[in-house]
């Protein structure tokens, strides 16, 4: 998306947040109050279906109509009161009403201070979409010095294709010691290199103990510009935590290196690194023809660069010399408690 193009988006989305706010959070879709958004290259009709929908009748639809460019997305809009520091997730249910024809779902977050757009804080990755109703969510934490979040819940499609969302929700959810993530959906952000042809994904095809996991593909002529996958954690300076995620590498050199890596930052007054470096652990690709664990245990320091880290920046990445893919999956961060 051009830079223009971002800037008219959140003009837009602050002049029809205001009006979109229901007075209960969560939505199960007995009638549309949410505001609605699509570029001009979008040709795109929001409807209100009230007979059909996953719990209950009730559904939000949006149809692409003839003439509707491919890979342009619309959204539906809502505005939700939040507290400036607390961890948040938001899902909701969607379905592909035309399942021979491509479409695609995802959830994102801003920011907001009383109704003034501050900025995004995640963008949703697109899951393809079938016949059957799917969750799609995501977690965050609530930005500094906003009060609310605005949710934009989008869909993408081909010509015909119609998607229904039903059953929105939000509620606080506490990762700062224990969280853990099969992949059965996506809701990591990702990082690339200016340039970088490296993909980020998710595949419900293949998966270390159910279908569903992450991947970073890198093309033939990626040049060394990479890409990873991207992920927050609250923690505290003095505590130890573990984390560890399962890999699989596809068709990678095996002297490739596939790494869980961390990052200090810290979150007051604004989310900046510390200039901790780079710590973590990493495998060969050699070593990852089957499902192999990375493991990486590490006490926030008290003094130095980390005596100000309250938030860890995780990252899951792959060397990018080379083609292949690189699939993540079962992962998990949790603080490691001392005995009384």
């Amino acid at each position: 998306m051009k830079r223009h193009s971002i800037i008219t988006f959140a003009a837009f989305a602050l002049l029809m947040a205001g009006t979109s706010l229901n007075a209960q959070n969560n939505d199960s879709f007995e009638k549309l109050t949410w505001g609605r958004w699509v570029n001009k290259d979008g040709k795109v009709d929001f409807k209100h279906n009230p007979a059909e929908g996953k719990t209950a009748p009730g559904a939000a639809e949006i149809h692409f109509k003839e003439g509707h460019k491919v890979g342009v997305s619309a959204s539906l809009l809502k505005k939700v009161p939040v507290e400036e520091g607390k961890t948040y997730r938001v899902k909701i249910q969607a379905r592909n009403l035309t399942p021979d024809i491509e479409a695609n779902a995802s959830i994102g977050v801003q920011a907001f201070k009383d109704g003034k757009y501050l900025h995004v804080i995640t963008n949703g990755t697109k899951i393809a979409l079938n016949g059957e109703w799917t969750e799609i969510s995501t977690d965050f934490a609530a930005a500094n010095n906003s009060n609310q979040i605005q949710v934009l819940v989008s869909a993408g499609g081909v010509p015909n294709a119609k998607v229904q969302f039903d059953d929105f929700s939000i509620e606080e959810f506490d990762i700062s010691k224990d969280f853990k993530d099969d992949f059965s959906q996506m809701n990591w952000s990702y990082w690339k290199t200016p340039g970088s042809k490296v993909k980020t994904g998710h595949t419900r095809e293949d998966g270390h103990t159910a279908k569903g996991a992450a991947y970073v593909e890198i093309p033939a002529d990626t040049d060394g510009k990479s890409a990873c996958l991207l992920r927050s954690f609250p923690v505290q300076s003095g505590k130890e935590y573990t984390l560890l995620v399962y890999v699989k590498a596809i068709g990678l050199p095996a002297g490739t290196d596939i790494s869980l890596s961390i990052q200090g930052r810290q979150s007051k007054p604004t989310m900046r690194f510390l200039g901790t470096g780079v710590q973590g652990g990493k495998v060969k690709a050699g070593d990852c023809a089957d499902w192999k664990r990375i493991v990486f245990t590490y006490k926030i320091p008290t003094t130095g660069k980390w005596k100000d880290c309250d938030n860890i920046l995780v990252t899951l990445g792959a060397g990018c010399k080379a083609p292949g893919k690189v699939l993540f999956d079962d992962f998990e961060f949790f603080l490691n408690e001392e005995d009384d």
